[in-house]
């Protein structure tokens, strides 16, 4: 459920396809339900399994992720740029259990301290909308590309698309500027006004957080 919702938000992130994010808050949502721990925790096992001798966990990363840290990631990125404070605070509790663990031997929870490297921001998220052509705006989005931008999220929006504004309300009400596509950036929940050039954009991304 982690991977497979990890994967759908990357390939929102990288066509834009509001299906692919929709899926992948959807099983995210699915897996915080079959895998609850009853105490904020997740295990590796859902409750709809066949009954096991043990529920268990795997904190700690191997020649993949652990499934946990993939979780925790997916539900602060996906509470963040879905505007679900829900299920941001699901990642932060689900976060907050593994610390002292990950505390005595860090090296092995690498995706955990991404995570918490996340939670701990400043994040940014970037709504990009089209001109009249319906297009993501090219230039714009080879400035944000180019950059490493680990706690930025990306949103496409563009007129006349409705199903996105029912996964992330962040992309209601924003429309092209005089026709010309347009980026709006929110850091930490504040949104700056709506830029049209990559210079501008540029000065915003290379501002710090106060």
């Amino acid at each position: 459920y982690a991977c497979l919702g990890w994967g759908l938000l990357e390939l929102y992130q990288a066509g834009f396809e509001p299906e692919h994010l929709a899926a992948a808050l959807d099983l995210t949502r699915s897996m915080v339900e079959l895998f609850d721990d009853g105490r904020g925790g997740l295990f590796d096992t859902g409750h709809d399994a066949e009954t096991p001798l043990t529920r268990g966990r795997s904190l700690q990363d191997g020649a993949i992720p652990s499934g946990a840290a993939i979780a925790t990631l997916n539900l602060l990125r996906l509470g963040r740029l879905c505007g679900d404070d829900a299920l941001y605070a699901r990642g932060e509790r689900l976060l907050k259990l593994n610390l002292e663990q990950i505390g005595r031997y860090p090296s092995a929870y690498a995706l955990h301290l991404i995570a918490l490297d996340y939670a701990l921001g400043p994040t940014t998220e970037v709504v990009l909308v089209s001109g009249d052509n319906g297009e993501p705006p090219t230039a714009l989005l080879t400035e944000l590309r180019r950059r490493f931008l680990p706690r930025t999220t990306l949103l496409f929006a563009h007129p006349g698309e409705k199903r996105l504004a029912e996964i992330a309300p962040a992309a209601v009400g924003k429309a092209p500027l005089a026709g010309q596509p347009a980026a709006w950036l929110c850091r930490d929940r504040t949104c700056h006004p709506p830029v049209t050039d990559v210079s501008a954009l540029s000065r915003l991304l290379d501002e710090k957080s106060p």
